[in-house]
């Protein structure tokens, strides 16, 4: 059977540059092209697009942590380095989240798709979720309670 196809010259250059490498004719390229994606069941399919969302939505939330493991990170070290008090801590405070935004301030203006986000007290954003619904606890350690 005879089928014409119309190509966009990207898709008409992948496949010369197919052809090339293989030493096969365009024709025969995208017959070998069809034949595998038929006979690995690849397709334009839902499962496909819901797998780029789950890989879109992780690539989001790893992106809303990284503001704040920078502005942890930046905090506890100022802490240990002063051993402060409330005064001095406000004061580093402060200052890890003016650091933060220096490094990283532009994850702001992110627009996240898949993720819903919430602005904590330190106007960083946030994946929230029900406490009830967190695995994640305090532990005792030495009789004091961590937060």
């Amino acid at each position: 059977m005879l089928v014409s196809v119309r190509f966009n010259e990207k898709d008409v250059s992948y496949l010369q540059a197919l052809a090339k490498e293989k030493g096969k004719s365009m024709g025969k390229i995208l017959q070998d092209l069809v034949t595998h994606c038929r006979e690995n069941s690849i397709g334009q399919s839902e499962e496909m697009r819901q797998n780029g969302d789950r890989i879109t939505q992780m690539l989001e939330e790893i992106h809303l942590a990284i503001p704040h493991l920078i502005y942890m990170n930046r905090t506890v070290f100022n802490c240990w380095a002063h051993k402060v008090g409330n005064k001095e801590f406000t004061a580093m405070r402060t200052a890890s989240l003016e650091k933060t935004g220096a490094i990283c301030g532009g994850f702001q203006s992110m627009n996240y798709r898949l993720t819903g986000v919430s602005m904590n007290d330190n106007g960083l954003q946030t994946l929230p979720i029900e406490t009830e619904n967190s695995q994640w606890r305090a532990v005792q350690t030495h009789g004091q309670k961590q937060s």
